[in-house]
């Protein structure tokens, strides 16, 4: 039931959340971002060898430092590999599907504490910050219910509910990159943490979510220009 109001009356969760203090309360949440990391797997593991031989193929085909005779033999060596993945790379796409959101959600729990505790100057700690960060990120729930068969529609990896739809910039510069990041899901989860550190910290939720999205938006830069240096 607290899963489901989360969505409804967050800030009836984080207070109870708060009051129990139990250590425990992040691992349900955490779980269920697991599992959904999984499901997702499943659903979308046939589009994302297409996507995966699509950008390998196409970082090939534009690569200046390749011999063009030796291209095509690295197309076909790719190729195999994704479609014929050896049991150790299986095994390390699964875990990396249920672990990559719980490890963000624990990365963020660090920056959430350091807002709360040195720029608010609350003494919380990393724990309870995990859970409030662990409940927020359950808006990745129906992130997925919308994205995944809009994925499966269009046959394509690229889709969008936040600014990235005006697809203003070239495909893969820091300007599209960027303004593909700001969805709405995001939002969503900025403003749900902003709740619950209102709630521990006993300060304004407009303070708390204003320092949340200017860190978020920096690390959005940083992730984005170090991924357009790379593309």
């Amino acid at each position: 039931m607290t899963i489901i109001k989360i969505f409804i009356s967050p800030s009836i969760v984080f207070q109870t959340l708060v009051k129990r203090k139990n250590r425990k309360d992040s691992t349900a949440p955490l779980v269920i971002l697991a599992v959904a990391g999984l499901m997702s797997m499943f659903l979308l593991q046939d589009l994302l060898k297409d996507y995966q031989r699509e950008q390998s193929i196409q970082r090939i085909e534009e690569s200046s430092h390749i011999p063009e005779d030796q291209k095509d033999e690295l197309i076909s060596d790719i190729y195999n590999r994704i479609e014929n993945p050896s049991t150790l790379m299986q095994v390390v796409g699964w875990a990396s599907s249920a672990t990559s959101t719980p490890i963000r959600v624990m990365f963020m729990s660090l920056i959430v504490l350091f807002v709360g505790n040195f720029i608010f100057g609350g003494k919380s700690t990393y724990g309870a910050m995990l859970t409030i960060t662990a409940y927020s990120y359950l808006v990745n729930i129906p992130e997925l219910i919308v994205k995944i068969p809009l994925m499966l529609s269009k046959w394509s990896m690229e889709v969008y509910t936040g600014l990235g739809i005006f697809e203003i910039g070239e495909q893969g510069s820091f300007v599209n990159m960027f303004l593909a990041g700001i969805d709405i899901f995001a939002i969503w989860r900025l403003v749900l943490i902003a709740i619950g550190m209102s709630i521990v910290y006993q300060k304004g939720t407009k303070p708390i979510f204003i320092t949340l999205i200017s860190f978020w938006l920096l690390l959005l830069a940083f992730g984005v220009g170090v991924a357009s240096l790379l593309s």
